[in-house]
């Protein structure tokens, strides 16, 4: 199964719950199989990254065409006031099988992905987080 084909089963979910729409993709099997595929969710570009074996999601708004905000980045700045929640998210260490690398942004996903839209949208928050 190639990098693409993965990416669609391992986001399943999210292909079916924001009718995802694939709108490029690349791959440079010569260069350590880096790839990426840039998905569209309504206004806002999710972009799934792999590269020299780690993977890693970052989201474009519609008012900052091109600047991309790391998911990590962004789920730590949604939750800063939450003394539960506040912790800083980060990628698995390297190393870390595709799998367990998947399972651990599928889990932040799931858990933030109703939070990471609307803030997406709010064009006065995202000037003051980036």
């Amino acid at each position: 199964m190639n990098f693409f084909e993965e990416t669609r089963e391992e986001f399943k979910w999210l292909y079916e719950k924001y009718k995802l729409d694939e709108i490029e993709k690349s791959e440079s099997p010569r260069e350590f199989g880096n790839a990426v595929i840039v998905l569209k969710l309504g206004n806002i570009r999710m972009r799934v990254i792999k590269d020299r074996g780690q993977i890693f999601v970052d989201f474009c708004s519609p008012f900052q065409k091109n600047k991309y905000f790391d998911i990590c980045q962004l789920v730590t700045f949604i939750h800063r006031n939450d003394k539960k929640k506040g912790v800083l998210y980060k990628y698995p260490e390297i190393g870390t099988s595709q799998e367990e690398q998947f399972k651990n942004i599928n889990y932040i996903l799931q858990a933030n992905m109703d939070l990471i839209i609307p803030l997406l949208n709010d064009k006065e928050v995202l000037n003051n987080f980036g």
